[in-house]
């Protein structure tokens, strides 16, 4: 049997391969309804389209949000950028007197 016919259908075989799983597992979840499919006559017979998609959906619910840890600063980290603050500012006032001092001149 082909892997996929014109009509847009799967058979079990081609079915499970896209899956990843055995044939008789693909024909467990069938029965129960867990995924897209109907019988015809003695064969089950997969939409590829509502097949892939269930494929899609399933992976998408599957993915978590990562959330990073956010914890407060330690107070060396604290210490550390207000004395980089402070050494930032001290240079931007001389290098702006230094300019105001050349204006003048």
């Amino acid at each position: 049997m082909s892997i996929q016919d014109p009509s847009g259908t799967l058979d079990l075989a081609a079915a499970a391969q896209l899956c990843k799983c055995s044939t008789s597992r693909l024909r467990t979840l069938a029965r129960l309804g867990a995924l897209p499919a109907t019988k015809v006559g003695r064969q089950w017979v997969f939409p590829a389209r509502l097949l892939q998609e269930w494929i899609d959906d399933r992976s998408i619910a599957n993915v978590r949000p990562y959330l990073s840890p956010l914890r407060p600063p330690t107070i060396t980290q604290v210490m550390t950028a207000s004395t980089g603050a402070q050494r930032l500012e001290k240079s931007l006032k001389e290098l702006r007197s230094g300019a105001d001092q050349g204006r003048t001149r």
